[in-house]
């Protein structure tokens, strides 16, 4: 069963390194990675390690959410001896060929032949590949790129940090601004209403059908100009986008980006039809702002986990 894990904001750019000395040699695991919408694994093994590299994958994809990641691994293997055998059928063979040519060409055999005309010949030495615990290493790998994982991750949240408290800083502001524009509004019909009434003074007089009219026309432009659902829905965007920043995840490889960016197209939304809606200049220039403020939230949750 899942548990909820309470994970810190991570930052997809980071670095980590773990370096091991045991029974196979000195092993240096390198790891980076960069912000990618998705999970993309890079990883450049020695031939030795190639027949893990599934394993290896699946390690990292249980840390990791979002982001290319790039593992490296480098490899002194152990000085260890390693038996040599010689082929000494190809090694005789390969002799009493030379001494037929020696014979048929008339020259001393003895006087000409030397260890160098057995040196290049392919197979003439054979060497057993060192036995490998399939165990032991399996064990050695999983321990090292656990630990490189967790230094990578270490710098993820102090970088993650550093982006929650801009966003923070950023969401204030949006709240501020929506609050502003909500202020407006009634503004706005009282300043449309005064305008209206000095224009139809001028072409009607002051009248009963004045008044009526003013009021039609007021109505008309309550309607067209109305952008409370808009305000409404707005800010619960803003509360769900701070809820995400400390929202507890089920597993450790989930990404909190994927719903930041989603919130934010719908921020964004909203904004437009506020803009689409809004007439009046200092409203138009808040939306304006707001926008600026959601497209700055956007470049940051492009590097969150």
């Amino acid at each position: 069963m899942s548990r909820h894990l309470l994970q810190p904001i991570k930052s997809m750019t980071a670095f980590g390194r773990k370096s091991l000395q045991n029974e196979l040699g000195t092993l240096v695991f390198e790891i980076q990675s960069l912000n990618r919408r998705f999970l993309e694994i890079n990883l450049f093994l020695p031939s030795l390690f190639n027949s893990f590299e599934v394993k290896i994958r699946s390690w990292m994809r249980e840390r990791l959410g979002r982001g290319v990641v790039t593992l490296t691994l480098s490899f002194a293997e152990k000085e260890r001896g390693v038996p040599v055998t010689p082929n000494l059928f190809l090694a005789k063979e390969i002799k009493n060929g030379w001494e037929k040519i020696a014979s048929e060409l008339g020259l001393d055999f003895k006087a000409n032949f030397n260890f160098s005309m057995l040196a290049d010949v392919k197979g003439i030495m054979s060497s057993a590949d060192p036995n490998i615990d399939e165990k032991l290493t399996e064990e050695i790998l999983k321990e090292g790129v656990i630990a490189s994982i967790d230094s990578l991750l270490e710098m993820r949240e102090s970088e993650g940090r550093v982006l929650k408290e801009d966003i923070e800083k950023r969401i204030d502001n949006l709240q501020k601004g929506i609050r502003q524009v909500e202020s407006y509004a009634s503004q706005t019909l009282i300043a449309h209403r005064e305008k209206l009434k000095t224009r139809l003074s001028i072409l009607l007089g002051e009248s009963e059908e004045l008044d009526e009219r003013i009021l039609r026309e007021i109505c008309l432009i309550a309607e067209r100009s109305d952008y409370t659902e808009e305000v409404v829905r707005f800010n619960s965007h803003l509360e769900q986008l701070r809820h995400f920043l400390e929202d507890p995840l089920v597993e450790e490889s989930e990404t909190r980006g994927k719903k930041i960016e989603f919130l934010l197209q719908e921020l964004a939304r909203e904004l437009n039809t506020i803009g689409s809606k809004a007439s009046d200049a200092k409203v138009a220039h808040l939306v304006v702002e707001a926008k600026g403020e959601v497209e700055k939230i956007r470049e940051q949750s492009q590097n969150i986990e």
